[in-house]
C-alpha cells in the first residue's frame, strides 16, 4: 500500500509540472499573438489598398481597351507548356502543440492537389509543411523551402521568394502561383485560406468572386470620375510596380496570419492542456486520499487486533 502510494504521488508530481509548462508556453503564445495583432491588421489594410489599385487599373484597362504590346509582361500569357508547372506556396508551423492547426491546412491541400498530381512545384514555409510534402508529394516537388520561420517575417525572405515567382513567371515556367495559410480569424477560430499571386485574370477573378460572396470583401468605393483617373507613369509602368507589391504583401501578410492562427490554436491546446492537468490532479489526489485512508484504518485494526490478543 505504501508503495502505491508513493507511485500515486509521484504521478501528481509529474502532471503539476507539465501543467506549469502548459502555463508558461500558454503565456508566451498569449504575449507574442498580442505583438502581432496589430501588425496583421496594419498588414490587411495595406494589402486591400494595393488590390484596389490593381482594380481601378484593369477597370482602366477594359475602358481604353489596351493593346496587350503595351502591358508589362506580368499581365500576359507566355507559357511554355512543357516547362510550364503550378506553384504552390505552402505555409505551415515549425513547431506541433497547436491543436489540429496544421492537420487541417494539410488535409484541405490534399482535397485540392492529390498526390499524384502532375506539374506541381512547391514553396514549402514551416518545418511541419516541409516534412508533410516531403511524404506526400516527394522530395523533388519542392523548389524552395524554409524552415524556423522568425516571428515576425524577414522582409528579405519574402521579396526573394516574390522575385523567384516572378521570373519564373515571366520566363514561362510558371502557369500559376497559389498560396495556402491556415489564417487567424479569432481567438476560437481560424481559417484556410487559398490566394491567387499569377495570374493578373485569375488575381482579378479572385477579387470579383470575394466581392460577390462578401467576405472580407475588397472595397471598390470609388466613383466613376475616380475610375478615370489618370495612371502616372503609364497604366502599363504602375502596374509593373503594383502587381510584384500585391504579390509581396499577400505573402507577407499570410505569413504574420499563420503565425498569429499557430499561437492562437497554441493558447487554446495549452488552456485545454492545463485544465486537464487540474482535473487529473483532483483524480489523483483523491486516489492518494482513499489509499492514505485505507492505510491508516489498516493499521488501527491491526493495532486493535494487537492489543486483544494480549487481552
Amino acid at each position: 500500500m505504501s508503495s502505491n502510494r508513493k507511485d500515486i504521488k509521484s504521478r501528481i508530481k509529474t502532471v503539476q509540472n507539465t501543467q506549469k509548462v502548459t502555463k508558461s508556453m500558454k503565456l508566451i503564445a498569449i504575449i507574442k499573438l498580442k505583438q502581432l495583432q496589430n501588425l496583421l491588421n496594419l498588414s490587411k489594410e495595406y494589402t486591400k489598398q494595393v488590390a484596389n489599385l490593381i482594380q481601378k487599373s484593369f477597370k482602366q484597362i477594359q475602358k481604353d481597351s489596351l493593346d496587350q504590346s503595351q502591358l508589362t509582361n506580368l499581365i500576359k500569357n507566355n507559357i511554355k507548356p512543357e516547362k510550364a508547372y503550378k506553384l504552390f506556396i505552402i505555409v505551415s508551423s515549425d513547431r506541433g502543440l497547436c491543436g489540429p492547426f496544421n492537420s487541417h491546412l494539410f488535409k484541405s491541400l490534399l482535397h485540392d492537389i492529390p498526390a499524384n498530381s502532375p506539374k506541381v512545384k512547391f514553396i514549402v514555409l514551416g518545418n511541419k509543411a516541409i516534412n508533410f510534402i516531403q511524404k506526400t508529394y516527394g522530395e523533388n516537388s519542392i523548389t524552395k523551402k524554409y524552415g524556423n520561420l522568425s516571428l515576425v517575417p524577414d522582409k528579405q525572405l519574402v521579396s526573394e521568394i516574390t522575385e523567384f515567382i516572378k521570373t519564373e513567371f515571366l520566363n514561362g515556367k510558371i502557369i500559376s502561383a497559389q498560396i495556402y495559410f491556415n489564417s487567424f480569424v479569432s481567438m476560437v477560430k481560424s481559417e484556410i485560406q487559398d490566394h491567387f499571386l499569377l495570374p493578373f485574370n485569375q488575381i482579378i477573378d479572385e477579387f470579383q468572386s470575394i466581392n460577390k460572396k462578401q467576405i472580407n470583401p475588397v472595397s471598390t468605393n470609388y466613383s466613376e470620375t475616380e475610375s478615370d483617373i489618370k495612371f502616372e507613369p503609364h497604366l502599363a509602368k504602375t502596374l509593373e510596380i503594383l502587381l510584384p507589391l500585391y504579390i509581396e504583401n499577400t505573402i507577407y501578410q499570410a505569413l504574420i496570419a499563420s503565425r498569429a492562427g499557430e499561437l492562437a490554436n497554441r493558447v487554446n491546446a495549452m488552456t485545454a492542456a492545463t485544465d486537464n492537468a487540474n482535473t487529473l490532479i483532483s483524480q489523483l489526489t483523491l486516489t492518494y486520499n482513499k489509499a492514505r485512508q485505507a492505510s491508516i484504518t489498516q493499521e488501527i485494526s491491526e493495532i486493535v487486533a494487537g492489543a486483544e490478543s494480549l487481552v
